[in-house]
Order: structure tokens, then C-alpha cells, then sequence
């Protein structure tokens, strides 16, 4: 059996605040996530804002440290070896970011902003990291000449083009891709995303994708996490979650989407006070508050992850029937 390119588990990163008072507070942006990506497969990660996907892509890329929990790039767990070995790991997991003029240097011209990856993590001379740039940069839709220009001087599309190039310069495996069409116009979104897809293809490229578009993500996807509140809700093939979810939470992402609105229906009920009151403060299910098929033992333990045909699903009563229709 083949071995994923990228493998999670139980990553955990927690904020620990302190506010005026010395009262110190956490704050768990993820919380136990665990899942594997093969080559050439795309995972996405869909959720609410504030459900610890960009902080997830940013422990994925090295750029904060995980406070528990195992990432592991073929096989190699990056917490075990040493910093000159790590650095070369990141090497094969490059990220693009939402916004890619805040991305970019404004500054520095692409043909510098390119090589600097290069001058730090080979020993490429100088002609030899402008023929690979121009390389690079053909392979996004742009030309030779544009590394002389600044930022600026591109349109939306084009810097996210830059910021793919930057992300390809060093050979990756895997590129998480952080709301990579969010910050750009519509008619600009289908040709970014197809772009992407080309690269896949030709590359075997592996994604990460976070999106809040659902048509996007059941178009490209492979696998789907659901996370909400740092938390893993259901994780499976894309065919599974938009078809038959198992998670409330999932259910009720499905059905504020118009196009799934006629497919997938939740029961419309509410708690009283007293109850989200308590699922508000306790220990158990994140989403106990807020969904409708909630009872008691939703608020007094975590539900633990179960495992229907490959498709996990955290949730006590992960039942088909929970579904109106």
C-alpha cells in the first residue's frame, strides 16, 4: 500500500492569553486533527471563519509550531529530526496565501522575490536561478520580462499567478492553498482554479485547499474535513460528505448552500436558554449549542470518532436518519 505524502495526527495547537487581570485563558485553535493526503490528491478543509483552517495551513508550512500532535512529510515526522533536516523537509510543503498582493514584497521586483527562495535553499549560480524563474514563470501563464516588474503592476490575477510561481520554485510535493480565489474577481476565479488544476495534473501536485466555496470544493476535491471550533466534525471521500453526511454540523454547512438547499435538509429545532447556556461552557461536543439534534450527553462528553465505511464522523449519533427527507 502506498504511504501518504502528508500525514496529521492529532495536531493540536493551543493560544495561551493572558488579559488585564492575569487571568489566563486558552484558546484551541486545533484540536486533535488527524487525516493523510496521497500524491496527486487534493483534500479539502471547509468550515466556518474561525474554525482553525488557516491556523492549521500555518502549522502545516512550518510557520507556527504545532503545541502537540505529529506532521509527517513521506513518512519523515518532522518533530524528530534535526533543524537542517526540517528546513529541508518544509522544502516539499509551499503555501499560497488568500491575499496575494499582501503576499507579495512591494519593493522587490518578481524576479527577486522568485530567486530568494532559490539563493537561500540551493546552490544554483545566478544565471542558472534566472533560467529556472523564467521556467517557473512560463509554467503559471507568465513571461520572462515580468520578473523586472514590480507588484504593482500586475493585475489580481497575475499576483496570484506570482504567488503560485513562488510556491512551485523550490519543487514542492504539496501546496496549501489558503482561500486562493477569495481576493479575486470572479471572471479571474475559473482561470486561477484551472490553473491549479493544470499544475496538479502535470506536476502531481498534492493541495491542501481551504475554500468556503462548496462548488469548488466538491468540483476538485478528493477528501473533505469539516472542522469546526478546532475541531474534526467528519473527514472522508468528497462522494461521501456532499452525498450522505453523517455530521449535523456538515448537514447544516450543505444546506446554506443554494444549490444543496432541495438535497440536504437539517431538522429546524432550538434549545432552550439554559441549555446552550451549559453546552456553551462544556467540555463536549463544540457544536452541541447550536445543533438540533443535541441532547444531555452531547454537553458532558466529547463524542468519540466513529468510523461508518471510511467516512469519520465525531458525533454520538452519526445516523443517516437524523435527516429530514
Amino acid at each position: 500500500m502506498r504511504a501518504p505524502v502528508l500525514a496529521v495526527e492529532e495536531l493540536t495547537k493551543i493560544y495561551r492569553l493572558t488579559d488585564w487581570r492575569a487571568a489566563k485563558k486558552e484558546i484551541r485553535a486545533t484540536d486533535g486533527i488527524t487525516f493523510q493526503l496521497y500524491r496527486g490528491q487534493t483534500l479539502s478543509i471547509v468550515g466556518e471563519s474561525g474554525s482553525g483552517k488557516s491556523s492549521l495551513a500555518k502549522q502545516l508550512v512550518g510557520i507556527e509550531p504545532p503545541t502537540s500532535g505529529r506532521i509527517l512529510i513521506n513518512n519523515q515526522d518532522l518533530a524528530k529530526v534535526a533543524r537542517k533536516e526540517r528546513r529541508k523537509a518544509f522544502q516539499k510543503i509551499r503555501m499560497v496565501f488568500q491575499n496575494p498582493h499582501s503576499s507579495l514584497n512591494p519593493h522587490a521586483r518578481i524576479g527577486a522575490t522568485l530567486e530568494e527562495p532559490l539563493k537561500i535553499n540551493s546552490k544554483l549560480d545566478s544565471k542558472q536561478r534566472r533560467e529556472l524563474v523564467a521556467e517557473v514563470l512560463k509554467k503559471v501563464g507568465l513571461r520572462a520580462e515580468h520578473t523586472q516588474r514590480f507588484p504593482h503592476m500586475f493585475s489580481g490575477g497575475q499576483q496570484q499567478r506570482i504567488a503560485i510561481a513562488r510556491a512551485l520554485i523550490l519543487d514542492p510535493e504539496v501546496i496549501v492553498a489558503d482561500e486562493p480565489l477569495s481576493a479575486l474577481d470572479v471572471s479571474v476565479q475559473a482561470q486561477i482554479l484551472n490553473l491549479l488544476m493544470r499544475l496538479q495534473e502535470e506536476l502531481e501536485l498534492s493541495y491542501v485547499f481551504i475554500s468556503h466555496d462548496l462548488g469548488v470544493v466538491e468540483h476538485i476535491s478528493d477528501q473533505v474535513l469539516v472542522m469546526y471550533r478546532g475541531q474534526m466534525m467528519e473527514y472522508g471521500e468528497v462522494d461521501q460528505i456532499f452525498d450522505a453526511p453523517k455530521h449535523p454540523y456538515t448537514r447544516k454547512l450543505l444546506s446554506s448552500t443554494p444549490s444543496y438547499r432541495n438535497t440536504v435538509k437539517i431538522l429546524k429545532k432550538t434549545h432552550t436558554r439554559e441549555f446552550k447556556d451549559k453546552a456553551a461552557v462544556s467540555s463536549g461536543c463544540p457544536f452541541a449549542a447550536r445543533c438540533p439534534y443535541a441532547k444531555q450527553q452531547c454537553i458532558e462528553s466529547r463524542p468519540e470518532v466513529h468510523n461508518i465505511d471510511g467516512q469519520l464522523v465525531s458525533c454520538h449519533w452519526p445516523l443517516e436518519s437524523n435527516a429530514e427527507g
